[in-house]
């Protein structure tokens, strides 16, 4: 995956960054189901949503949480995040 990057500034004086990726076939199907799946309108609101949701985990390990999966009441699974 290869990206690019232009700024520009909006009529209310706010600056806003677009990105450009390039996905794999494989890749790029996985981020329309994705989509699908989080009943996203857009792409630009699935990665926005990634992004929150990522960086509460990194923020959540950093802090000594640890984070489970849990079903029935019971932790089935511990969820550990690389950085």
């Amino acid at each position: 995956m290869s990206d690019r990057t232009t700024t520009e500034t909006v009529t209310d004086g706010s600056e806003r960054h677009r990105l450009q990726f390039e996905f794999s076939r494989d890749a790029y199907e996985r981020l329309n189901r994705m989509k699908d799946e989080a009943h996203a309108a857009s792409y630009a609101e699935l990665v926005r949503n990634a992004l929150r949701l990522y960086e509460w985990f990194i923020q959540q390990q950093n802090a000594g949480y640890e984070i489970g999966l849990i079903k029935d009441d019971k932790v089935v699974k511990e969820v550990k995040f690389v950085f």
